[in-house]
């Protein structure tokens, strides 16, 4: 059965395999977002229009 999440950006429901997990521990405190792919170019596509 497939198990599911939700993109913390977009809000949008995603597979467990259709997404992105990063985690970063600051202060003994884990944090962890998911994004989906589509949020995650994005953003991709915004910081190198910077350059």
């Amino acid at each position: 059965m497939d198990e599911f999440v939700t993109c913390d950006r977009c809000e949008k429901i995603i597979k467990n395999d259709e997404y992105v997990e990063y985690r970063k521990e600051i202060l003994n405190v884990t944090v962890k977002i998911h994004m989906c792919f589509e949020c995650l170019e994005e953003l991709i596509e915004r910081d190198l229009s910077f350059c």
